[in-house]
Protein backbone atom coordinates (compact mmCIF):
# COMPACT_ATOMS: atom_id res chain seq x y z
CA UNK A 1 0.00 0.00 0.00
CA UNK A 2 2.45 2.40 0.84
CA UNK A 3 4.57 1.56 -2.48
CA UNK A 4 1.34 2.20 -4.20
CA UNK A 5 0.79 5.45 -2.19
CA UNK A 6 4.59 6.71 -4.36
CA UNK A 7 3.35 5.72 -7.56
CA UNK A 8 0.58 8.26 -8.42
CA UNK A 9 3.85 11.34 -7.33
CA UNK A 10 5.67 9.27 -10.22
CA UNK A 11 2.94 8.99 -12.83
CA UNK A 12 1.33 12.29 -12.45
CA UNK A 13 4.17 14.24 -12.44
CA UNK A 14 4.75 17.59 -12.04
CA UNK A 15 1.42 17.74 -10.05
CA UNK A 16 2.78 16.65 -6.68
CA UNK A 17 5.09 19.92 -6.95
CA UNK A 18 1.78 22.09 -7.41
CA UNK A 19 -0.55 20.04 -4.95
CA UNK A 20 -2.56 23.21 -3.91
CA UNK A 21 -2.81 25.38 -6.55
CA UNK A 22 -3.07 23.25 -10.39
CA UNK A 23 -5.79 20.34 -11.28
CA UNK A 24 -4.61 17.89 -13.83
CA UNK A 25 -6.00 17.92 -16.71
CA UNK A 26 -7.01 19.48 -19.96
CA UNK A 27 -8.67 22.72 -18.14
CA UNK A 28 -12.60 21.44 -19.30
CA UNK A 29 -14.42 18.90 -17.46
CA UNK A 30 -11.54 19.02 -14.13
CA UNK A 31 -13.79 22.06 -13.36
CA UNK A 32 -17.06 20.28 -13.37
CA UNK A 33 -15.73 17.45 -10.94
CA UNK A 34 -14.42 20.95 -8.96
CA UNK A 35 -18.02 22.42 -8.53
CA UNK A 36 -19.54 19.08 -7.45
CA UNK A 37 -17.07 19.05 -4.96
CA UNK A 38 -17.93 22.34 -3.72
CA UNK A 39 -21.71 21.78 -4.52
CA UNK A 40 -22.10 18.84 -2.28
CA UNK A 41 -20.00 21.04 0.36
CA UNK A 42 -22.84 23.86 0.13
CA UNK A 43 -25.40 21.38 -0.10
CA UNK A 44 -24.83 20.05 3.06
CA UNK A 45 -23.95 22.88 4.87
CA UNK A 46 -26.89 24.66 4.01
CA UNK A 47 -29.38 21.34 4.23
CA UNK A 48 -30.32 20.72 0.90
CA UNK A 49 -30.60 17.76 -1.20
CA UNK A 50 -27.22 17.17 -2.96
CA UNK A 51 -28.72 15.77 -5.87
CA UNK A 52 -30.95 18.98 -6.53
CA UNK A 53 -29.35 22.59 -6.76
CA UNK A 54 -31.53 25.59 -7.37
CA UNK A 55 -28.25 26.96 -8.70
CA UNK A 56 -28.31 25.66 -12.38
CA UNK A 57 -31.44 26.41 -14.89
CA UNK A 58 -32.69 29.23 -12.40
CA UNK A 59 -35.45 29.84 -11.25
CA UNK A 60 -36.03 26.18 -11.50
CA UNK A 61 -32.92 24.44 -10.75
CA UNK A 62 -32.09 21.03 -11.84
CA UNK A 63 -31.90 17.05 -10.65
CA UNK A 64 -28.04 15.88 -10.69
CA UNK A 65 -29.32 11.87 -10.25
CA UNK A 66 -28.25 11.82 -14.23
CA UNK A 67 -25.10 14.28 -13.38
CA UNK A 68 -21.51 12.95 -12.60
CA UNK A 69 -21.84 13.79 -8.81
CA UNK A 70 -19.48 10.98 -7.57
CA UNK A 71 -20.30 12.08 -3.82
CA UNK A 72 -18.62 9.81 -2.63
CA UNK A 73 -15.25 11.96 -3.53
CA UNK A 74 -17.10 14.86 -2.14
CA UNK A 75 -17.53 13.41 1.39
CA UNK A 76 -13.88 11.53 2.18
CA UNK A 77 -12.22 14.94 0.93
CA UNK A 78 -14.79 17.27 2.86
CA UNK A 79 -11.79 17.37 5.74
CA UNK A 80 -9.49 18.05 2.96
CA UNK A 81 -11.76 21.32 1.53
CA UNK A 82 -12.28 22.87 4.78
CA UNK A 83 -8.53 22.83 5.96
CA UNK A 84 -6.91 23.27 2.56
CA UNK A 85 -9.00 24.35 -0.22
CA UNK A 86 -10.77 22.50 -3.20
CA UNK A 87 -7.96 22.15 -4.99
CA UNK A 88 -6.20 19.94 -3.12
CA UNK A 89 -9.34 17.69 -2.13
CA UNK A 90 -9.58 17.44 -6.54
CA UNK A 91 -5.67 15.94 -6.55
CA UNK A 92 -6.35 14.31 -2.91
CA UNK A 93 -9.11 11.96 -4.76
CA UNK A 94 -6.52 11.73 -7.50
CA UNK A 95 -3.88 9.93 -5.44
CA UNK A 96 -6.49 8.27 -3.84
CA UNK A 97 -8.29 6.60 -6.41
CA UNK A 98 -5.24 5.62 -7.72
CA UNK A 99 -3.62 4.03 -5.04
CA UNK A 100 -6.69 2.10 -3.62
CA UNK A 101 -7.70 0.97 -7.24
CA UNK A 102 -3.69 -0.40 -7.06
CA UNK A 103 -4.21 -1.87 -3.94
CA UNK A 104 -7.44 -4.01 -4.11
CA UNK A 105 -6.64 -5.15 -7.55
CA UNK A 106 -3.73 -6.23 -5.93
CA UNK A 107 -5.72 -8.40 -3.01
CA UNK A 108 -7.60 -9.51 -6.16
CA UNK A 109 -5.21 -10.99 -8.14
CA UNK A 110 -2.89 -12.40 -4.89
CA UNK A 111 -7.11 -14.12 -4.16
CA UNK A 112 -7.00 -15.55 -7.84
CA UNK A 113 -3.40 -16.26 -8.55
CA UNK A 114 -2.22 -16.61 -4.75
CA UNK A 115 1.09 -15.09 -6.01
CA UNK A 116 1.82 -11.64 -3.83
CA UNK A 117 4.24 -10.39 -6.71
CA UNK A 118 1.71 -11.68 -9.26
CA UNK A 119 -0.93 -9.23 -7.12
CA UNK A 120 1.55 -6.57 -7.34
CA UNK A 121 2.49 -6.47 -10.88
CA UNK A 122 -1.60 -6.76 -11.17
CA UNK A 123 -2.22 -3.90 -9.50
CA UNK A 124 0.09 -1.24 -10.88
CA UNK A 125 -0.75 -2.16 -14.45
CA UNK A 126 -4.69 -2.08 -13.44
CA UNK A 127 -4.38 1.32 -11.60
CA UNK A 128 -1.62 2.94 -13.68
CA UNK A 129 -2.70 2.09 -16.38
CA UNK A 130 -3.16 4.46 -19.93
CA UNK A 131 -6.90 3.93 -19.06
CA UNK A 132 -6.79 5.99 -15.67
CA UNK A 133 -4.44 8.47 -17.52
CA UNK A 134 -6.67 9.03 -20.03
CA UNK A 135 -9.07 9.70 -16.94
CA UNK A 136 -6.98 12.35 -15.39
CA UNK A 137 -7.77 14.66 -18.01
CA UNK A 138 -10.80 15.75 -15.71
CA UNK A 139 -13.62 12.46 -15.22
CA UNK A 140 -13.12 11.81 -11.24
CA UNK A 141 -15.94 10.11 -11.40
CA UNK A 142 -13.94 7.50 -13.65
CA UNK A 143 -11.11 7.19 -12.21
CA UNK A 144 -12.77 6.21 -8.76
CA UNK A 145 -12.89 2.66 -9.88
CA UNK A 146 -11.75 1.21 -6.57
CA UNK A 147 -14.16 -0.07 -5.44
CA UNK A 148 -14.75 -2.49 -8.39
CA UNK A 149 -11.90 -4.90 -7.88
CA UNK A 150 -12.94 -4.61 -4.26
CA UNK A 151 -16.36 -5.86 -5.28
CA UNK A 152 -15.30 -8.68 -7.33
CA UNK A 153 -12.97 -10.08 -4.27
CA UNK A 154 -15.26 -9.66 -2.45
CA UNK A 155 -17.85 -11.81 -4.43
CA UNK A 156 -15.57 -14.36 -5.50
CA UNK A 157 -14.24 -15.26 -1.56
CA UNK A 158 -17.93 -15.29 -0.39
CA UNK A 159 -17.77 -18.28 -2.21
CA UNK A 160 -15.22 -20.43 -0.99
CA UNK A 161 -16.86 -18.99 2.88
CA UNK A 162 -19.04 -20.71 5.13
CA UNK A 163 -20.86 -19.51 7.99
CA UNK A 164 -19.46 -15.87 9.76
CA UNK A 165 -17.28 -15.76 7.25
CA UNK A 166 -19.30 -15.78 4.36
CA UNK A 167 -21.57 -13.55 5.79
CA UNK A 168 -19.31 -10.73 6.58
CA UNK A 169 -17.95 -10.94 3.09
CA UNK A 170 -21.44 -10.47 1.75
CA UNK A 171 -21.65 -7.06 3.73
CA UNK A 172 -18.29 -6.31 2.64
CA UNK A 173 -19.50 -7.21 -0.60
CA UNK A 174 -22.74 -4.77 -0.21
CA UNK A 175 -20.88 -2.10 1.16
CA UNK A 176 -18.31 -1.90 -1.81
CA UNK A 177 -21.21 -1.91 -4.08
CA UNK A 178 -22.99 0.76 -2.52
CA UNK A 179 -19.43 2.95 -2.16
CA UNK A 180 -19.47 2.64 -6.35
CA UNK A 181 -22.66 3.54 -6.86
CA UNK A 182 -21.78 6.81 -5.20
CA UNK A 183 -19.20 6.94 -7.16
CA UNK A 184 -20.15 5.93 -10.79
CA UNK A 185 -23.15 4.12 -12.00
CA UNK A 186 -21.77 2.68 -15.50
CA UNK A 187 -19.17 0.59 -12.81
CA UNK A 188 -22.40 -0.45 -11.42
CA UNK A 189 -23.69 -1.97 -14.44
CA UNK A 190 -20.16 -3.59 -14.85
CA UNK A 191 -20.33 -5.20 -11.66
CA UNK A 192 -23.79 -6.45 -12.82
CA UNK A 193 -22.58 -7.67 -15.52
CA UNK A 194 -19.60 -9.68 -14.13
CA UNK A 195 -21.65 -10.99 -11.33
CA UNK A 196 -24.38 -13.01 -13.82
CA UNK A 197 -21.57 -14.53 -15.50
CA UNK A 198 -19.44 -15.13 -13.00
CA UNK A 199 -22.40 -16.45 -10.76
CA UNK A 200 -23.84 -18.78 -13.49
CA UNK A 201 -20.33 -19.78 -14.79
CA UNK A 202 -19.52 -21.10 -11.21
CA UNK A 203 -22.48 -22.61 -10.42
CA UNK A 204 -22.30 -24.88 -13.53
CA UNK A 205 -18.59 -25.65 -12.94
CA UNK A 206 -19.11 -26.67 -9.41
CA UNK A 207 -22.25 -27.90 -9.81
CA UNK A 208 -23.45 -25.91 -7.12
CA UNK A 209 -26.09 -23.08 -6.62
CA UNK A 210 -23.78 -21.54 -3.70
CA UNK A 211 -22.50 -18.80 -6.51
CA UNK A 212 -26.03 -17.99 -7.25
CA UNK A 213 -26.99 -17.48 -3.49
CA UNK A 214 -24.23 -15.28 -2.67
CA UNK A 215 -24.59 -13.00 -5.83
CA UNK A 216 -28.80 -13.20 -4.98
CA UNK A 217 -27.92 -11.83 -1.34
CA UNK A 218 -25.42 -9.35 -2.52
CA UNK A 219 -28.10 -7.91 -4.95
CA UNK A 220 -30.81 -8.02 -3.12
CA UNK A 221 -29.28 -6.21 -0.01
CA UNK A 222 -27.67 -3.76 -2.30
CA UNK A 223 -30.93 -3.06 -4.11
CA UNK A 224 -32.83 -2.37 -0.86
CA UNK A 225 -30.29 0.01 0.71
CA UNK A 226 -29.84 1.55 -3.12
CA UNK A 227 -33.61 2.67 -3.53
CA UNK A 228 -33.38 5.80 -2.10
CA UNK A 229 -30.97 6.84 -4.84
CA UNK A 230 -32.23 4.05 -7.71
CA UNK A 231 -35.47 5.32 -7.78
CA UNK A 232 -35.47 8.37 -8.73
CA UNK A 233 -32.45 7.95 -11.00
CA UNK A 234 -34.67 5.78 -12.63
CA UNK A 235 -37.17 7.96 -12.76
CA UNK A 236 -34.70 10.93 -13.91
CA UNK A 237 -33.73 8.34 -17.02
CA UNK A 238 -37.34 7.39 -18.00
CA UNK A 239 -38.39 11.73 -18.29
CA UNK A 240 -35.47 12.93 -19.84
CA UNK A 241 -33.38 12.38 -23.21
CA UNK A 242 -30.65 10.67 -21.27
CA UNK A 243 -33.47 7.29 -22.40
CA UNK A 244 -32.44 7.62 -26.35
CA UNK A 245 -30.49 5.26 -27.47
CA UNK A 246 -27.84 7.79 -29.59
CA UNK A 247 -24.34 6.24 -31.06
CA UNK A 248 -21.58 8.89 -30.21
CA UNK A 249 -18.89 8.51 -32.86
CA UNK A 250 -17.77 4.49 -32.09
CA UNK A 251 -15.09 4.96 -34.11
CA UNK A 252 -13.57 7.53 -32.04
CA UNK A 253 -15.10 5.97 -28.62
CA UNK A 254 -14.76 2.60 -28.90
CA UNK A 255 -11.43 1.00 -27.22
CA UNK A 256 -8.24 0.41 -29.44
CA UNK A 257 -6.81 -2.49 -28.27
CA UNK A 258 -3.19 -1.83 -28.45
CA UNK A 259 -3.80 1.13 -26.33
CA UNK A 260 -4.44 -0.89 -23.22
CA UNK A 261 -0.62 -2.42 -23.69
CA UNK A 262 0.87 1.18 -24.87
CA UNK A 263 2.19 3.80 -22.41
CA UNK A 264 -0.24 6.56 -21.97
CA UNK A 265 0.71 9.77 -24.21
CA UNK A 266 -0.80 12.31 -21.99
CA UNK A 267 1.90 10.93 -19.07
CA UNK A 268 4.65 13.82 -18.59
CA UNK A 269 7.54 11.37 -18.00
CA UNK A 270 7.06 9.06 -21.52
CA UNK A 271 4.38 10.86 -23.34
CA UNK A 272 5.89 12.06 -26.00
CA UNK A 273 7.59 8.49 -26.77
CA UNK A 274 3.97 7.05 -26.42
CA UNK A 275 3.04 8.95 -28.98
CA UNK A 276 4.74 8.17 -31.40
CA UNK A 277 3.62 4.84 -31.07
Amino acid sequence: LALYLLIPGVVTFPLLLHFGTHLPGDGRDAWQNYWDYWWLRTALAEGHNPYQTPLLYAPYGAPLYLHTLNPFNGLITLPIQIAFGLTAAYNTVVFLSLTLAAYFAYLLVTFVGGSRLAGFVGGAIYAFGSYHLAHLLGHANLLASEWLPAYILCLLAAGTQAGRRRALLIGAGVGALLLLTFCEWQYVLFAGLFTALYALYTAVARRSLTPLVVAGMIGACWLVLALPILLPTARAVRDTAGSRAVVLGPAQFSADLLSLVVPSPLQAWWGPAAERL
